[in-house]
């Protein structure tokens, strides 16, 4: 359907008066002597017809076009078939037999559907995939190990991708352990104009249950290094209660906390550690056995120390001597773990360079790192200011593939380390105005408080210290963060151009790396403080060295180490594959050794690893039991890397099996769909046929003189016009 209407650029009394007056001085011009020549009509006609031309453009005629679709939209029904499904608490039905019953099962909305749309099933697991309705309805069972939602609607949505519109039946317990948001593919699916109607089937409440959450298997250490080992309790129907959490070094109690559960939000524990001497040390963090606790395989997890004789290797860079720089080098220099290299550039052609390794080839000069694998030789970058004057003209690109493919860390010691270019942008995590702000205060954010740098210690709150201690000198205002920033402190009372306090320590994720950056000046004055502060005189030095441990630490790659092994997850299920990925840094070998598989039996499996895939090497492995597990790599004349991981005898879907409606209702809201309950899914055909009028419709407004043979029309008027008044000889 096509409708017009004006939108004038003026109002229609203003067109029309104009017109008028321009159609009058016209009329006059050709007959200025009272009697109207041969061919003057002609000309006033042609020169009215322009005018009236461009009267209507000022109108604006505007053309309308409704686009609806006519063909027969696809429906897609997704069916969860994975193994929550399977619990009986619909009416004394499983889920999935209620949900085939009140779907597939039910001839007469699927007659009513089949109607008005091409019917596609799809059962839902770790993705969405194709069914043949008849067969699904009498051989299908809740079997899946996961239930992926948010990769399932985006995987049908990709099977339909040639359709302008449809819509989706989501029928689930809305139990998702997927890494894509359902909510995020729910908003894929409303731009496809496909509306998401779901079906929220199962008991909301949750068996009670406690488990440990540990997000570090592996930790890197050096002999008589603290230590602290840590985890999160998460509960479910204790809130209030005390749990008893151990710490086991070797199979052996060492150490016991209390822990007073929260069912809303996880509970840190935490336990400090020292190991005197080099090796693999097996720690086990457990909590004991609640009241009726059903599931007790997760209160267990598996932590290895690996301590090391090898140290972290640090570079910092300075285009211009510092007190920075003089202040960080000394507080990374009183670390035993860490060897420290420092570069300065005094004049145009004169460098300073200092070596860290005690006891090291001191007669070998320092230079500038020239390519990547020059990078690679450091686990960290600390970049001050001047780095054109610096590097080379290709070394930004050379930077920039030692943090994304060699899993580098870089630290912007003081904010924007280019002052006459940028190209570093895509490495920095924050943008840069060119304004100055001078006395800048940092205010530890949430991430920030989670985060090793402001662990001071002895300090219970880290925000109330640095609220005593000095503050920086200046910065450069921050536009804005980048979309994948994490933030770790803010300046108080200072806003960005994105409207919120001004990020002053932030970093992000490039690649396999770390980059960092600090966006003031002068916070070597932590290290100088006056006497009434001296309680907080290790605060500076706990800042950056545990700051470079914890972007060490996070790496693929130990310090000084040019290997790395880790598994695609630190926690599995019986049955599940477990991916085994080595990376490599500065150079490429051709083939490395075979991986050993030990289990908790003791037996050893002997893996090969493949070049290629997600990493450098890949290889797989499936666990028979469960239990915890140690992959290494043993490399003759350069040591062994281990990558540890737990295998758990329950499923990943058995942990939490409450139904999660309010997960669905949000599904179906961003998608442009709704909510229904078993009463409701009848009156499907027509919300469906209601919410596919609201998306489908789209109204394409158009001006109409907005055409070529529109803006040719005039021009031609005009054109005749010329032409007539030179054969009537009045030009």
């Amino acid at each position: 359907m096509k409708l017009f209407s004006l939108e004038p650029v003026f109002t229609l009394p203003q067109v029309l008066a104009v017109a008028a007056f321009a159609i009058f001085a016209v009329a006059r011009l050709y007959n200025s002597g009272g009697v109207l020549k041969r061919g003057m009509v002609a000309l006033i006609g042609l020169r009215t017809a322009g005018i009236i031309a461009i009267s209507i453009l000022l109108l604006n005629p505007v053309r309308t076009r409704s686009d609806r679709d006519t063909q027969k939209p696809p429906l897609l029904v997704l069916l969860d078939a994975s193994h929550s499904m399977s619990i009986p608490d619909v009416e004394g039905r499983s889920r999935f037999d209620a949900a085939k019953s009140a779907t597939i099962q039910d001839t007469e909305l699927m007659r009513r559907l089949q109607e008005q749309y091409r019917l596609r099933l799809y059962s839902v697991s770790d993705t969405a995939t194709p069914q043949d309705l008849e067969a699904f309805a009498h051989k299908a069972a809740p079997d899946g190990e996961r239930t992926h939602l948010g990769e399932s609607i985006e995987a049908a949505l990709a099977n339909v991708s040639e359709a302008p519109s449809g819509g989706v039946l989501l029928i689930s317990d809305g139990r998702n352990n997927g890494d894509l948001s359902p909510i995020q593919a729910a908003g894929l699916a409303k731009s496809r104009r496909f509306p998401i109607f779901t079906l929220c089937l199962g008991d909301t409440r949750q068996a009670p249950d406690v488990a440990i959450v540990n997000h570090r298997p592996l930790i890197y250490a050096v002999p008589e290094q603290r230590l602290s080992l840590s985890a999160d309790v998460q509960s479910t129907g204790y809130s209030g209660q005390t749990a008893v959490v151990d710490l086991l070094r070797e199979g052996k109690q060492i150490q016991s906390m209390n822990a007073v559960l929260d069912d809303k939000r996880a509970v840190t524990v935490s336990f400090p550690v020292q190991e005197k001497s080099e090796g693999a040390y097996h720690y086990t963090l457990s909590v004991r056995p609640m009241p009726k606790e059903q599931i007790v395989s997760n209160n267990r997890s598996a932590v290895f120390v690996q301590v090391l004789r090898s140290r972290t290797r640090v570079l910092v860079l300075e285009g211009r001597p510092t007190w920075d720089a003089k202040f960080l080098l000394k507080a990374l220099r009183s670390d035993p773990s860490m060897e420290v290299d420092s570069i300065f550039k005094v004049t145009a052609e004169k460098y300073f360079a200092m070596r860290g390794a005690v006891g090291g080839p001191a007669q070998t000069a320092l230079h500038v790192p020239k390519s990547a694998a020059d990078f690679a030789r450091y686990d960290v970058i600390v970049i001050g200011k001047g780095y054109e004057d610096l590097f080379e003209k290709d070394s930004a690109d050379q930077l920039k593939s030692y943090v994304s493919d060699h899993a580098g860390n870089v630290v912007f010691l003081r904010g924007k380390a280019e002052e006459r270019a940028d190209a570093l942008k895509a490495l920095e995590p924050v943008q840069w105005s060119s304004d100055e702000i001078e006395d800048v205060r940092m205010k530890v954010t949430d991430e920030g408080q989670r985060n090793p740098a402001f662990n001071f210690a002895g300090v219970q709150d880290s925000q109330l210290v640095i609220q005593k201690l000095p503050s920086m000198i200046s910065a450069t205002r921050v536009q804005g963060e980048k979309s994948l920033s994490v933030v770790l402190a803010r300046a108080s009372g200072v806003e960005s151009g994105a409207g919120k306090e001004m990020a002053v320590v932030a970093y992000q994720n490039y690649g396999q790396g770390k980059v960092l950056s600090l966006v003031g000046e002068g916070l070597w004055r932590w290290a100088l403080l006056p006497p009434e502060l001296k309680d907080y005189t290790d605060c500076y030095f706990d800042f950056w060295t545990q700051l470079i441990r914890w972007m060490v630490n996070q790496s693929d790659f130990l310090p000084g180490q040019d290997l790395s092994l880790k598994t695609d997850h630190s926690n599995y299920s019986t049955g599940d594959v477990v991916h085994i990925m080595a990376f490599t840094r500065g150079r490429t070998s051709a083939t490395l050794p075979p991986v050993s598989m030990t289990g908790p039996d003791g037996k050893t499996t002997q893996v090969t690893l493949a070049g290629g895939g997600s990493a450098d090497f890949t290889g797989v492995f499936t666990p028979g039991v469960p239990g915890e597990y140690v992959a290494s790599l043993v490399r003759p004349h350069v040591g062994a890397v281990v990558a540890p991981f737990s295998v758990y005898p329950d499923r990943e879907e058995d942990r939490i099996t409450a139904a999660d409606p309010e997960l669905m209702k949000q599904v179906a809201r961003a998608a442009g769909g709704d909510s229904l309950t078993l009463d409701q899914l009848r009156q499907l055909p027509e919300k469906l046929r209601d919410a596919r009028a609201t998306l489908s419709d789209v109204n394409l407004a158009r001006s109409a003189w907005d055409r070529g043979w529109v803006l040719a029309v005039i021009l031609g008027l005009f054109t005749l016009e010329w032409v007539l008044r030179r054969r009537l000889g009045l030009l």
